[in-house]
């Protein structure tokens, strides 16, 4: 998340330069003094609603991964797999459930997950991000 926040507002502060660049140069173009002062008041206003249509879009999408480790030979929940998702990491509860959070510039159709435990193989495939995930591990 920290390099798309630091994209996003450097993208917003070169966006706020360039309109004042123009403003200004309007600005000086104008040579009736009411017209001046009108400018006076509608330029900042310009200038915030640019910059705050800009974070807007620029936000990144959130996603979420849901789902359940089992055991592929007896069905039973495993507690304390890895799972990672991207850069993102979870560990599985008690329950076998797992929850993962991610952001990215924009929301993807599926994502890259591994699980993996000591005592079973790890598991490496891509997931959708509808619903929730049930991977089964097999044991060694």
């Amino acid at each position: 998340m920290g390099w798309t926040l630091i994209i996003q507002v450097l993208v917003s502060l070169i966006a706020a330069i360039i309109e004042g660049i123009v403003l200004r140069i309007i600005f000086t173009k104008i040579r009736d003094i009411s017209a001046k002062r009108l400018f006076i008041i509608v330029a900042p206003t310009f200038f915030v609603i640019t910059f705050v249509i800009l974070i807007i879009m620029l936000k990144p999408a959130r996603w979420e991964l849901e789902g359940r480790v089992v055991d592929a030979t007896t069905g039973h929940d495993i507690p304390g797999a890895e799972i990672t998702v991207q850069q993102w990491f979870d560990l599985t509860g008690t329950d076998g459930r797992f929850s993962v959070r991610g952001e990215s510039s924009t929301k993807p159709s599926e994502v890259r997950i591994r699980v993996q435990l000591e005592e079973y193989e790890p598991v490496t495939r891509f997931v959708t991000l509808d619903g929730r995930q049930t991977i089964e591990l097999e044991p060694r």
